[in-house]
């Protein structure tokens, strides 16, 4: 049925004996790039096999684009990470949320050539509302989140953490700037309340 309505679909493995071209069984090293797959360190992110290599290397074929697989996991069990998955006042809104996968996505790009991953692999996916949230702004942009509890820039996606608040907030843009400002979605632009400091910024729309 698959074949029948055009599509194909491929079975990867860690080992090349399985290779199977009938019914599409593939090595994982010859279609996929892939990290190590323990750790969630937002600067850390370890190639296991083929980094920095853009084409797949099919005995037949060697033009298609090589698949980027992510892993993002922080312990050997799943119920290790659960406290660090699930829960309230995560800072940065746990590992799966928007102040640590986002970071980790964008330094993960950075050591393999800028190229987005096809596949994001974490605990508690169903759990995980921001993980979601990450992967429909990575497909097609919009806004980068906030209001993940903070105790420092670094907490955020965005960098910038209201310590009145202990809330991540979107990124002032300098005042000659026409740049779009994380946290804020296109066309608008972030400044901080003139008065009230405790405030988190705010989102306006309009143009430097």
């Amino acid at each position: 049925e698959i074949r029948s309505s055009g599509q194909r679909l491929f079975v990867t493995f860690d080992l090349p004996d399985f290779i199977d071209t009938e019914y599409g069984f593939t090595y994982n090293q010859h279609a996929m790039q892939e990290n190590y797959w323990q750790g969630v360190d937002v600067d850390v992110c370890t190639p296991r096999f083929m980094w920095r290599r853009p084409k797949v290397s099919f005995p037949t074929n060697r033009s298609w684009t090589r698949l980027f697989f992510m892993n993002h996991f922080c312990c050997d069990m799943g119920l290790q990470s659960r406290p660090r998955v699930v829960g309230q006042d995560l800072l940065g809104g746990g590992d799966n949320g928007w102040g640590i996968l986002y970071p980790r996505v964008e330094y993960c790009m950075s050591q393999n050539g800028g190229v987005k991953p096809n596949f994001i692999a974490l605990d508690w996916v169903m759990e995980s509302e921001e993980a979601m949230e990450v992967v429909e702004y990575l497909n097609f942009g919009g806004r980068v989140g906030t209001g993940q509890r903070c105790e420092d820039d670094f907490h955020c996606a965005t960098s910038s953490c209201n310590l009145a608040m202990n809330v991540c907030q979107c990124l002032s843009c300098p005042a000659e700037s026409e740049d779009i400002c994380l946290g804020c979605e296109q066309g608008q632009y972030c400044a901080a309340p003139a008065e009230d400091e405790g405030q988190n910024n705010q989102c306006f729309i309009g143009t430097r």
